[in-house]
């Protein structure tokens, strides 16, 4: 079972700095922040006289960047999740606005009728791609039955052992007699 340490990070000077409140005096930095967490394993691992750094295991619960002069520093675990998913649901909007056009310029009923084949030319697509966008058109089916396409493919939030940090829960009160 590996021991478990929460930490938090922040930017200074050109460095990616690392502290776990739990081991006093645990200063761990790299230029990288990529290579924070591998750093912290191994001294964390020193500190606690443990041999074997893949016995620890390392979350990052805040990432801090300082703003500028009198500016909070910001916190960026707590604003990629909402960053990515808004940009997940502009992109989502985006293969929408495609999924309409297609489907008014094949519509077989429309005034336009234009080839997929012709329409994948242009749009740099295979006509069987043209296709099944504009099958997925709203403007094609009801909303109810419209079914999302693998246009946007679902990437977490944030990598591996980064999560952001949850709200502490108000401890019960202790009770007198």
């Amino acid at each position: 079972m590996s021991a478990r340490y929460e930490a938090e990070v922040y930017r200074e000077d050109g460095w990616w700095k690392l502290q776990a409140p739990k081991i006093k005096g645990l200063l761990v930095q790299t230029r990288r922040i990529e290579e924070i967490l591998e750093r912290a394993r191994i001294q964390i691992a020193e500190a606690i006289s443990v041999t074997n750094p893949d016995d620890i295991d390392v979350v990052i619960v805040d990432v801090q960047i300082p703003g500028p002069a009198g500016a909070k520093p910001r916190h960026l675990l707590e604003e990629i999740p909402r960053v990515r998913t808004t940009q997940r649901q502009l992109e989502e909007e985006a293969v929408d606005v495609v999924r309409d056009f297609l489907a008014e310029l094949t519509d077989p009923d429309g005034p336009y009728r234009v080839p997929v084949r012709d329409l994948g030319f242009l749009m740099q697509f295979t006509g069987a791609r043209i296709s099944q966008l504009a099958r997925e058109s709203k403007k094609r089916k009801p909303a109810d039955k419209h079914t999302p396409s693998n246009v946007t493919a679902g990437k977490p939030l944030l990598p591996e052992g980064l999560e952001p940090r949850r709200p502490k829960t108000p401890k019960a009160a202790k009770r007198t007699r």
